[in-house]
């Protein structure tokens, strides 16, 4: 497990020290950290989602979804109404096991959990994949 978390956390600081120059070939939303595992806990995950535009953006019933390795897709987390994420700002969902999502801050949480060889996909409201991210075998 150590090892997965050491490159978990070398992979989150290698997009987020890459997220300036990323913004001048994006225009959509990129997920950049995943946690599928921390030190107290197997349930405290999160996905934090990076809006490179100089705009705010609506992001109302965009879709988190994850599909393991056997190919079974199901849902995170549908973003509620009234959900938005700042010009060059971070939008976080996170598991609400514990409270954890509270702890950290979350806008948004569910009880869905991340495992190891799973892939996610953010989704627009009418289906289009934004950004996508796989680990594990």
């Amino acid at each position: 497990m150590p090892s997965l978390r050491k490159a978990l956390f070398i992979f989150s600081i290698i997009i987020l020290f890459n997220a300036g120059s990323l913004q001048a070939v994006s225009d959509y939303l990129l997920i950049v950290e995943v946690q599928i595992l921390s030190q107290n806990s197997n349930d405290n995950d999160f996905i934090k989602i990076y809006n490179p535009l100089d705009s705010d953006l609506d992001i109302s019933n965009y879709k988190l979804r994850k599909r393991n390795s056997n190919g079974s897709e199901s849902s995170i987390r549908v973003f509620p109404g009234g959900s938005n994420i700042s010009a060059k700002g971070y939008f976080v969902w996170a598991n609400s096991y514990d409270n954890y999502d509270v702890s950290i801050g979350a806008n948004v949480s569910s009880t869905a959990t991340l495992t190891r060889n799973y892939s996610i996909a953010l989704f627009t409201p009418d289906g289009t994949i934004l950004d996508a991210l796989a680990w594990g075998e």
